[in-house]
Formats: structure tokens, sequence, C-alpha cells
């Protein structure tokens, strides 16, 4: 079996900062949710039920035009930054597991052999390689148990992507007594409004 690669780098460290931003709020986000049902602190980036909301829902819900439709190319085998990675834990986390069983997990998990040979459940993954964020399919629980571990990457089986280029979106503040908005508009044609702009913005400002 092959050793995996890393996905390549953001082209900035702008872009970078942003993205892993997005990551790690919607982390610590998710575990005020859970662990003490805080789902007012969510404007609705939470099921209001038993889990957190799925990785590209969630990402459709804070980007805009971003849709699972855009696949570019057949998945490859690759490493994935747990930084740039969404989680969404539901079934089990670090808490409910002794030193043992967590060492044995990530003994199966995180080897590349295991993936590319389907010893372990698939880990699917999409990478919205424009923005640098990576959105789980299947493999959702185990981003949040590597980010707690400290173990930067996570073998995956990963699907680009295509993102609009940014020159192609142009935001628009829409002001008026009390009333305060951002729309996104695409091609001087399609538009959308930007629900959660302090999720967004610095995402998309980043990326020009």
């Amino acid at each position: 079996m092959n050793t995996l690669e890393m996905l390549p780098a953001l082209p900035s460290a702008a872009l970078a900062f942003a993205a892993k931003n997005i990551v790690r709020n919607k982390h610590e986000m998710d575990k005020a949710a859970r662990t003490t049902r805080a789902t007012l602190l969510c404007n609705e980036l939470w099921d209001y039920d038993h889990s957190p909301k799925l990785p590209m829902e969630f990402l459709a819900e804070v980007v805009p035009f971003l849709t699972i439709s855009a696949q570019k190319e057949k998945p490859i085998f690759a490493r994935v930054p747990t930084a740039l990675t969404l989680g969404c834990s539901w079934k089990w986390g670090n808490e409910h597991l002794d030193e043992d069983k967590a060492q044995k997990i990530i003994a199966q998990l995180n080897s590349d052999e295991n993936l590319q040979t389907g010893m372990i459940d698939p880990a699917s993954y999409y990478w919205v390689k424009a923005l640098g964020l990576i959105a789980p399919g299947e493999g959702k629980n185990r981003v949040d148990f590597f980010r707690e571990r400290d173990i930067s990457s996570i073998p995956a089986r990963v699907t680009e992507l295509a993102y609009p280029a940014a020159d192609r979106i142009k935001l628009y503040k829409v002001e008026s007594g009390q009333f305060s908005a951002t729309w996104a508009v695409l091609d001087g044609r399609w538009v959308q409004p930007v629900k959660h702009a302090a999720w967004c913005l610095p995402l998309l400002q980043a990326y020009g």
C-alpha cells in the first residue's frame, strides 16, 4: 500500500487562518450545545436534535454558492489536515473511552493501509480546495477524536468540490434603519443571502 500524501497547503496564510477559525469555532459550538444544550448560541447552525449539523449542511448554510454537485474529479486517497476538517461528533468521543481503547482506535483509524484496503469504516470527505475546507460525509465522528488527541492529519478518501473564483462573487451590505443584511451575487446574476456573516465574511474576504 502507498503512504498517503497530504493535501496541498493553502495559497495564503490569511485564508488558512480564516478556514481554521471556522473549523475551530464549529468544534467549540458543537461541544457547548452537546454538553450543556446551549442551542441558543448556535443561531440555526445546530440540528436541535441529537447531533450537530452535518458538515456539508453546515458549510452550505455558512458559505454562499457551495454545492455538493460541483464534484471535479474522481476521489483520491490522501491525508487531510485535521485543523481544516469539520467534525460532527454525536456517537462517541474521548470522554467515552479508556486509554487502552482509545489507543486501539487510533491504531485502526490512523492507518493509511487500513483505509486503502477497506479494513476500517470509510472516511469519505469533500474538499473545497479553493477555500481550504474539508467536510466529511462518512467518517465524521473520528474528526474531533483526532483533534482532541492532537493528531494532525486523517487518512481519507477525498473528493474535490469546485467553488467559484473570487472575482465572480461580489458582496453587498444593505442597511435601512434597524435592518442590516449582506448579500452575495455570483456573476452579476445569482443572489444568495449571507445568513451568518460573522462566520462567512472573514473567509470570503481572505479568499479575495
